[in-house]
């Protein structure tokens, strides 16, 4: 397993998020300082980079003062010359394009899981971001989830509803309401019917070279997301499991984890709030459910620990 300060991913958005930042001012290698990062590197789409190195940029950017700086990260990605954004324009519907998505993830977004479920009459779109820093899961999220909106609006008259989150400290375009505190889980729906409309098919060329990139990437994962795929059905689980499934000492876990920004309280929190807003919107589940699930003694005591997750109440949730 990785962590943060291993090189292993590519420098796509590091890349495109330096030349927003070149557009908008006239010092712009000002930003790069103390990350390692250098102007004509950032070029060179094969050499890899550390996320650390990504996020000091992406602090370091805020001093722009830019609010729609993540927002226009996830539309400049679209349109680049990379061949997964290629591939995504030209695929035949969304539902095809989803599979793509999830596939190449790992070739320009590896901070953020996008994740498709299904119900009866939509798809909907899950992101996901385990990173422990708020303020970098949030650009990460508003990026992603800019990058993806741009995507699937190309395709006219799909209607997209943002179901979470129910609040943000924005309001930004890309959603359909006014919104005012984090979510562990951000949910675009889809209708069913508008995803699997067919149309031609031109991403062949770019997918060749999606495969080639992603073969020479490190084939490992990072130790969130590790912690994650261990944790989430194991509402339960305790530090101690997770460091004997991950073959090191509990010590070194804690450690490990203060490095990525988080500890096990917040990943467990995150997890079991992405978790509880899955069951209460897909599945519908009780009050009274969801606290014998998670072991809680009793329902106010599991509207306390969900705002604690979400940031919202039981009640503001509404089902998909």
């Amino acid at each position: 397993m990785f962590t943060v300060n291993d090189k292993v991913i590519r420098p796509i958005l590091a890349r495109e998020l330096y030349g927003l930042i070149a557009a908008r001012h006239d010092q712009p290698d000002m930003f790069l300082a103390g990350t390692g990062l250098f102007a004509h590197d950032l070029q060179n789409s094969q050499r890899l980079i550390a996320p650390s190195q990504l996020f000091r940029l992406v602090r370091q950017s805020r001093s722009l003062g830019a609010e729609d700086l993540p927002l226009q990260l996830g539309s400049r990605l679209l349109y680049s010359d990379e061949p997964l954004a290629k591939a995504l324009l030209q695929t035949p519907n969304v539902y095809q394009g989803l599979r793509l998505l999830a596939r190449y993830q790992a070739l320009w977004a590896p901070q953020v899981l996008i994740r498709p479920a299904h119900s009866q009459q939509h798809i909907h779109l899950d992101f996901y971001c385990p990173l422990g820093r708020v303020d970098l899961a949030r650009f990460f999220l508003l990026a992603a989830s800019s990058f993806v909106y741009g995507w699937i609006s190309e395709h006219k008259k799909i209607h997209l509803h943002w179901q979470l989150p129910l609040s943000e400290t924005c309001s930004y375009a890309i959603f359909d309401q006014s919104i005012q505190s984090p979510s562990p889980l951000w949910r675009l729906n889809l209708p069913m019917a508008d995803v699997i409309t067919t149309k031609g098919s031109k991403a062949e060329p770019w997918l060749e070279e999606c495969k080639g990139l992603l073969a020479s990437l490190p084939r490992q994962h990072s130790l969130l997301m590790l912690a994650q795929r261990f944790l989430k059905p194991r509402p339960q689980a305790t530090l101690n499991d997770l460091a004997k499934h991950l073959r090191i000492s509990a010590a070194t876990l804690k450690r490990r984890l203060k490095v990525e920004g988080t500890s096990f309280q917040q990943l467990q929190d995150s997890l079991r709030g992405q978790q509880a807003l899955c069951l209460l919107t897909d599945q519908g589940w009780s009050n009274q459910k969801l606290a014998d699930y998670f072991q809680i003694s009793d329902v106010n005591n599991f509207r306390r620990a969900f705002k604690r997750w979400t940031g919202i109440t039981p009640s503001d949730v509404k089902p998909a």
